[in-house]
């Protein structure tokens, strides 16, 4: 997966972004994809967050992502902001994960 048709941003094309993945305070930042004309996608596409969650879907904390460009000298501005609230249906386990992993291989 990646990032495809980003908009300019203050003027300049968006070329070298990456994500930030925000539930519950934890964050896991994706690395930068060098040049979304030659390669928009993720050189490794598979990470997780390790997220301690509470059980009733009600007070599930929401999946924040945020959308950055790496630009000269340092600045990285913020491109676009994308906040899920709903996903407890999407919940799993490691263990079942593993389980999935295993069948899938056999």
């Amino acid at each position: 997966w990646g990032l495809r048709e980003l908009e300019d941003f203050k003027l300049s094309a968006v070329d070298s972004p990456h994500l930030e993945i925000e539930v519950g305070g934890e964050v896991l930042t994706m690395e930068k994809i060098k040049s979304v004309k030659k390669h928009a996608n993720f050189k490794n596409p598979q990470n997780y967050i390790d997220v301690m969650l509470p059980v009733n879907e009600l007070y599930l904390p929401p999946i924040n992502i945020r959308v950055l460009d790496n630009r000269n000298f340092g600045y990285t501005p913020l491109i676009g902001v994308c906040s899920i609230k709903e996903y407890g249906q999407y919940r799993t386990t490691f263990q079942a994960l593993m389980e999935l992993a295993e069948h899938m291989e056999s």
